[in-house]
């Protein structure tokens, strides 16, 4: 077997690093991806994690029932959803 020599394992570690640069530029586009996607559905998912339960908690304080005895959540959740929905289609909360 060849002994390596502290010259031959840098030259080994250099030709690995050549290797790597493409390996990360995949990565960064993979999350540039990733990150792009989130962003865009980002007001759909305002919508349902924070207006829905907040709609709930406003209409259960207020004690109003809503119409065909479906919950507050229910509620929440179908119009979060839709005005979410509508800002990530539309660009715009209004």
């Amino acid at each position: 077997m060849d002994r390596l020599v502290k010259n031959d394992a840098c030259v080994i570690f250099s030709a690995t690093l050549a290797i790597r640069p493409a390996r990360a530029e995949t990565a960064r586009l993979f999350m540039r991806q990733l990150l792009m996607g989130l962003f865009r559905v980002l007001p759909l998912l305002f919508g349902l994690g924070f207006l829905a339960p907040l709609m709930a908690q406003v209409i259960e304080r207020t004690g109003w029932i809503p119409p065909a005895g479906i919950s507050p959540l229910v509620l929440g959740l179908v119009v979060g959803g839709l005005w979410g929905g509508f800002a990530t289609i539309k660009g715009r909360w209004l």
